[in-house]
């Protein structure tokens, strides 16, 4: 969409959608193992729900997928029928501050496609409790 604001100046905006389901969608396939996974919002809040498009090569497919960010927070196996599919998760206060979504795609070709995302998950009430006193200049050896 393109407009002029109130000076004069164009003004342009845009905006996708994906549209998912069963059927085929032309999707941009990748000669080694990358796999395009796309969110709406990356900045998220605990009781949010996370979403990310999982665009497939496959006309079917199995996906792992895994909430994950140095251990496994949660994974679910799920099937992919068409080249876009739509993955939500609810948004837990163990994600902040951080989590990344990855999936590990496998055909029946057999061929495996590897993407993954990161949220950046609102670290409120989650502030590191450390506490410096001020009074001590100097430690012992040792410690």
């Amino acid at each position: 969409m393109t407009a002029t604001d109130s000076k004069g100046n164009p003004v342009m905006s845009r905006a996708y959608v994906y549209v998912t389901g069963e059927g085929f969608a032309s999707v941009r396939p990748y000669s080694d193992t990358t796999l395009t996974l796309t969110a709406g919002r990356k900045d998220l809040k605990v009781g949010d729900k996370g979403e990310f498009i999982i665009e497939s090569p496959y006309q079917h497919a199995k996906a792992l997928v895994a909430l994950e960010r140095g251990k496994l927070f949660d994974y679910q196996v799920i099937d992919v029928n068409g080249n876009l599919a739509s993955y939500q998760f609810d948004v837990k206060n163990e994600y902040a501050p951080n989590i990344f979504a990855s999936v590990l795609l496998q055909s029946s070709d057999p061929e495996v496609k590897f993407g993954s995302i990161e949220y950046t998950v609102d670290a409120a009430g989650h502030k590191n409790k450390c506490r410096r006193d001020a009074r001590q200049k100097k430690l012992p050896a040792g410690r």
